[in-house]
């Protein structure tokens, strides 16, 4: 798996090993984490607990009457239960039209201020990647080995956050209720317009994590034995080229450097290795 840095990133990751975890609402894709809500209360779980707590009350009250009227009771309480139902359920309704659009808010406002998602991609040399996260190609691409324990830090086997997981590209938004929204829903469904990132990603708790004191950046230290390769971009300062690839071979000699150029015929990049 590789991620895609800005030049500004190099003392954080070389000097620093540390790897950020960003709040959704930094992201450059303002559908993140914004799943579609149009069900605060779902009707069918809703009407099936009022079903269900109705039915154990009936069945208390049914004992109470002599067998001969107990037949007559159970068509007059059906009735009554049909008519009763509709009117929760209209009321269901009402409620999710007028307040689905808060809560989906209210969501998003808590994802971004308690959850950060580290990005990794399968797309080694996409040069999209390279203009965006990489700042015009200045920056540097780095390969990690994610068989490392860090990618899978699960508490337990419920555990939906703390692992690499695949993001899933959709042509639609899925609508949901707020019982129904999984892992998934909240941050593995993107937009078909982003498939060419090949996504993969890591969520975790800010709590778990290490906050900036002047700013809202939130970071960790990881093993940097889980660094394979380190691309240095096509318009990299030569400067920073020549400084941290000296740190890092004197450090860390079983990392592959390489440098990006352009290919001589094609529209495509070609990596060099670095030798010094």
């Amino acid at each position: 798996m590789y991620k895609y840095y800005s030049p500004n990133n190099f003392h954080f990751v070389f000097d620093k090993k540390t790897i950020r975890y960003t709040q959704p609402a930094f992201f450059n894709d303002p559908f993140e984490c914004s799943p579609l809500i149009n069900e605060v209360v779902c009707n069918e779980l809703a009407k099936s607990q009022l079903n269900n707590s109705r039915a154990k009350i009936e069945r208390e009250q049914l004992k109470a009457i002599p067998k001969l009227q107990r037949k007559e009771a159970k068509n007059n309480l059906k009735l009554l239960r049909g008519m009763n139902n509709i009117e929760v359920l209209e009321g269901i309704d009402s409620f999710n039209s007028n307040y689905h659009e808060q809560f989906q808010e209210k969501l998003k406002d808590l994802l971004n201020k308690n959850l950060g998602i580290l990005c990794l991609t399968e797309n080694d040399c996409c040069e999209l990647m390279w203009a965006h996260y990489a700042v015009n190609h200045t920056g540097f691409l780095v390969e990690f080995d994610v068989s490392n324990s860090y990618f899978d830090d699960r508490k337990g086997d419920s555990d939906s956050l703390r692992f690499l997981r695949k993001v899933e590209y959709v042509r639609n938004r899925i609508e949901y209720s707020l019982d129904s929204l999984t892992a998934e829903s909240l941050f593995l469904h993107k937009s078909k317009a982003w498939q060419y990132e090949k996504e993969f990603r890591i969520t975790k708790a800010l709590c778990d994590l290490n906050c900036s004191p002047d700013s809202d950046v939130y970071t960790e230290e990881f093993p940097f034995n889980s660094v394979k390769r380190v691309i240095f971009g096509v318009n990299c300062d030569v400067c920073l080229v020549t400084k941290y690839s000296k740190i890092i071979q004197h450090e860390h000699p079983n990392i592959t450097l390489q440098k990006a150029v352009l290919d001589k015929k094609k529209f495509t990049l070609n990596y060099q290795n670095i030798v010094n």
